[in-house]
């Protein structure tokens, strides 16, 4: 199926389509992995980074039409259906030049697995009140979670999302543990855990804990958010 992710992937081969007219920009082979960003309710926006041949670039600024491209690895995961602009070009070896495209793709295209926050919701309908970091571990391993370090005494594990109105890295989705246990989620697409007793949104993000936890450990877990934010930044 797949491998670590950092992200969605394409459930099958994909169009992504401009923002501007919704023309074919490019196409993309399944399990190409990708940013994403809710946008409406049939697109999502992407960002994805690839490798081009320098001589499929005009200027070091565009890529030509039908130009190949290519992953990190050199596999081969798409191909350009116009000439167009992308978001940054920089030099990735003596041919080659790595790209980050900007586009939209069809929410249908889009392998649910892939899913972080649908993965996690399923995970949790099998977890126990105190479920332990063991429980979790595949999960955070299989979805490519970062670690940060340990903050008042909590360990938060973020996957991040590109703010396209930023133009940032920000956090899309924190799990919060404090002696082995899960105690918080934060969350910034629609996440239903109900084995979670108290939710809050705020700030345009969510907050899922245990409310045995007083409200001084929600306050400091609202810091640990905040820190966590910093530091992706």
């Amino acid at each position: 199926m797949f491998g670590q992710i950092r992200a969605e992937e394409t459930g099958g081969i994909a169009t992504l389509y401009a923002e501007n007219d919704l023309s074919n920009l490019v196409e993309v082979q399944v399990h190409t992995p990708f940013f994403s960003h809710p946008y409406s309710a049939r697109f999502e926006k992407v960002l994805m980074y690839c490798i081009v041949q320098n001589k499929q670039l005009i200027d070091e600024l565009a890529v030509k039409q039908n130009a190949k491209l290519f992953n990190l690895n050199g596999k081969k995961i798409g191909k350009c259906l116009q000439e167009f602009v992308p978001l940054n070009v920089s030099s990735f070896n003596d041919t080659c030049s790595k790209i980050a495209i900007v586009a939209l793709i069809d929410k249908a295209s889009i392998d649910p697995i892939s899913v972080p926050e649908l993965a996690l919701a399923s995970l949790m309908k099998n977890a126990k009140s105190n479920e332990q970091f063991a429980f979790f571990k595949p999960y955070l391993n299989t979805y490519s979670f970062d670690q940060l370090d340990t903050c008042l005494g909590y360990l938060p594990y973020v996957i991040q999302q590109y703010d396209f109105e930023q133009k940032q890295f920000t956090i899309r989705l924190m799990l919060v543990f404090v002696h082995q246990e899960l105690i918080a989620i934060f969350h910034k697409r629609p996440l239903q855990i109900p084995l979670f007793d108290a939710t809050e949104e705020s700030l345009g993000f969510g907050m899922i804990y245990n409310s045995k936890f007083s409200e001084h450990d929600k306050s400091k877990l609202m810091e640990v958010y905040q820190s966590g934010i910093r530091k992706v930044n």
